[in-house]
Formats: structure tokens, C-alpha cells, sequence
């Protein structure tokens, strides 16, 4: 093969990988076993919203795909209900109650996953707020 066959089939399969997102070839990595989130997942932060029930079940917000993040993740309640956030490292897990207004954050080398479920009766109000992961 020479210098300009590869170039073309680098192109190429450039061209491939820029029809899909970051997250899901790094989920299609972490189904063959393979572990891309060093390679593509860019050094920073990762946040994003919270919206559900107050009195609902505990949904995930972010999970590590492959090798567990270095980092700390942080959540701010500003909903109607009390918060809680759990934390998966390594192979324990961490909880922390979140009030309204408050901010409370979990740093680790190992995490895994973030969990937030909100206390209180289901006609009680809206839980919201935002989550960040800093890496």
C-alpha cells in the first residue's frame, strides 16, 4: 500500500465516522468490548439538564462508557422537591440530599454513573435542576 492509498482510505473513513455523533460511536465501541472515551470524549465538562417528577423513580443522567472518569460531578437542585444524587465509582456508590438552591458535588477517579431521584408526593411540584461532570 502506498503513502496515497492510505491517505484515501483515511479519508474515507473519515468521511464514515462524520455521519455519526461522538457518543454513539463510543457506545457502539463499549458493545464490542472496546473502550473510546480517552480518544474522543474531549477533556472538560459534560452537563446537562434534570426534569422529572418529584416522587418519581430514580433515572440516570450519565454513565461512563468503558473505562470509569476521573472527575467531579456536580448537581443543582432548583425544583420543587428534595434531590438525590447517586454515584457510582469503582465498584461502591456514593448518595447526597440536595434542598433547593443548594449545589452539592462528589469527586472520584473512578465514576461510573449518576442517578437522581426526587422525594416528595408526585402532585407535590417539578423536580428540576442541572447536572456537570468536570474531567
Amino acid at each position: 500500500m502506498t503513502a496515497r492509498d492510505n491517505k484515501s482510505d483515511v479519508q474515507q473513513l473519515t468521511g464514515i465516522l462524520d455521519q455519526f455523533s461522538t457518543a454513539t460511536l463510543i457506545e457502539a465501541a463499549g458493545n464490542c468490548g472496546l473502550s473510546l472515551v480517552s480518544s474522543l470524549t474531549p477533556r472538560g465538562v459534560t452537563e446537562g439538564g434534570i426534569k422529572q417528577t418529584c416522587g418519581g423513580d430514580e433515572e440516570r443522567y450519565w454513565q461512563a462508557i468503558g473505562n470509569p472518569v476521573n472527575g467531579t460531578i456536580s448537581v443543582t437542585n432548583t425544583g420543587d422537591c428534595e434531590m438525590t444524587m447517586r454515584v457510582e465509582y469503582s465498584d461502591l456508590e456514593a448518595t447526597e440530599t440536595i434542598r433547593n438552591g443548594q449545589t452539592k458535588a462528589i469527586t472520584n477517579a473512578f465514576l461510573r454513573s449518576l442517578h437522581i431521584k426526587c422525594s416528595a408526593e408526585p402532585d407535590e411540584g417539578e423536580c428540576k435542576g442541572t447536572w456537570r461532570l468536570s474531567n
